[in-house]
């Protein structure tokens, strides 16, 4: 009961992090093309702190691709014996994505670097993990709460929901209690 409900969860999620993840695409690529075309702008701020704002954005999305990958990587071997959980086409469109995203990404660093922005950040890898594990929980959890519902043991489901969505909540907001 539990591993189809997370095969489920997987793909569901999967395809909804497709469907949010192309016009966010769109729309960031379309920011980088605004910030190389536009000179003269009354917008207050640069064309040039306009694309490295862009380029970091564009990081920070190939980031949660990946990270969202190596959840969903993390969970297939852990609880799927290494067999991956969505279907093909899901499969090639998230490739698709992941290229387009990167591609984009890739070109907005150099040409932010030919212009004389600031170089990026360094990546934090503590920071990367915790959000693999906190992508990772968002899969199992749901699928285990639904499973022992589904078998009739609401409580325990309960509970599993409950620690789950507390987790969530102090993982994002730390100071409160």
């Amino acid at each position: 009961m539990f591993r189809g409900q997370l095969v489920l969860g997987i793909n569901v999620r999967s395809q909804e992090f497709l469907d949010r993840e192309a016009p966010i695409y769109v729309a960031l690529v379309s920011q980088v093309a605004i910030a190389l075309s536009v000179h003269h702008s009354p917008v207050e701020t640069t064309p040039l702190a306009r694309l490295a704002q862009a380029r970091d954005l564009l990081i920070g999305r190939v980031t949660e691709l990946h990270a969202f990958e190596a959840a969903r990587s993390r969970v297939e071997v852990r609880y799927l014996d290494g067999v991956a959980a969505d279907f093909p086409a899901a499969c090639r469109a998230w490739a698709r994505q992941r290229h387009e995203s990167e591609t984009a990404a890739v070109m907005a660093i150099r040409m932010a670097e030919l212009d004389g922005a600031d170089p990026t950040a360094p990546d934090d890898a503590a920071t990367f993990e915790a959000r693999i594990a906190s992508l990772a929980a968002d899969l199992v959890e749901p699928a285990k709460s639904k499973a022992y519902n589904e078998l009739g043991d609401g409580r325990r489901a309960q509970a599993i929901a409950t620690a789950w969505l507390r987790a969530a909540a102090l993982a994002e907001s730390p100071t409160t209690l």
